[in-house]
């Protein structure tokens, strides 16, 4: 089990999106609306294999670490993919490969508490940040498993979540679709979707973690009360809330100050925890669409 004080205050007492801050009341209100708009997955959603799709070590726990922990105890086989090295997080603090190596040490531990073994974990290694310029040798990749695997759902980062390497994830990984005849359910996942009033204050610092949304981009994104337009689906991750939070620890170079560094950022610290709290909620939120 995560420590408060290990997620920089943010615990499961704030983690519905309930924050205790000026903006909690418009954050409560846009949650109560968000829940009653989307639809609640039912246990068949539970009953599907899936290829989880991660642009970096950490992303397969904050989208739907508590719905992998789910299938996992429903007996279904859940494969993961991380398509970058993950080394661009703290680069400027830390030699690329070094962080490279913890990141994927990390990635190992936190799929194994959700209940992933190391063989159904797979890396492709793409430079951190550089995703776009390898969209074809990862869309080739994915190709490869989606025929060896044949998952019943594939999970991937929101089309709208501004991150680049998100944003390549999501497109190189339809493309490898459209060359599958097999149905396949695609649920995407946000992440950087949330970053957004009344959801976080998207003009709090730091954003360093957040490199590569231009101005105009942020302008037209930097409010958005309405997210149950890019949502469709819910599903209730209450009784493995507990599983994720401690998956999430285990990626420790996001979690936690690098031998207590005060300048190693975490996650934890964007909006001052309101941008995490997003993703620790009762429900994890997805929009659901079928691939035929």
């Amino acid at each position: 089990m995560v420590q408060i004080g290990a997620l920089g205050g943010v615990g499961r007492g704030i983690a519905g999106n309930f924050h205790a801050n000026e903006r909690g009341l418009f954050a409560r209100r846009a949650y109560a609306s968000l829940v009653a708009k989307t639809r609640e997955a039912g246990s068949a959603f539970d009953q599907k294999s899936a290829l989880v799709v991660a642009p970096h070590q950490d992303d397969e726990t904050l989208g739907c670490g508590g719905t992998i922990a789910r299938k996992v105890q429903a007996g279904m086989e859940v494969s993961v993919v991380f398509l970058t090295d993950g080394g661009g997080s703290h680069a400027h603090l830390m030699p690329r490969e070094r962080l490279s190596e913890l990141r994927r040490v990390e990635a190992t531990e936190a799929c194994r508490v959700l209940g992933i073994p190391g063989s159904r974990i797979h890396f492709l290694d793409i430079t951190d940040g550089a995703l776009a310029q390898s969209e074809a040798r990862a869309s080739d990749f994915v190709s490869q498993l989606l025929s060896s695997l044949r998952p019943e759902q594939v999970f991937i980062p929101h089309s709208e979540d501004i991150l680049s390497d998100h944003v390549a994830a999501n497109r190189l990984v339809q493309k490898a679709l459209r060359k599958r005849p097999r149905p396949t359910t695609v649920c995407e996942y946000p992440i950087w979707l949330w970053d957004r009033w009344p959801w976080t204050n998207p003009f709090a610092f730091p954003r360093q973690r957040h490199g590569g949304k231009s101005r105009a981009k942020f302008a037209r994104t930097a409010v958005d009360w309405r997210m149950y337009r890019h949502l469709t689906t819910r599903v209730d991750v209450a009784t493995t809330l507990d599983t994720k939070l401690a998956a999430l620890a285990a990626h420790r170079t996001q979690m936690a100050r690098f031998d207590a560094r005060s300048e190693w950022l975490t996650l934890s610290d964007i909006d001052r925890g309101n941008w995490l709290s997003n993703s620790l909620g009762r429900y994890e939120f997805f929009r659901v669409r079928e691939y035929r």
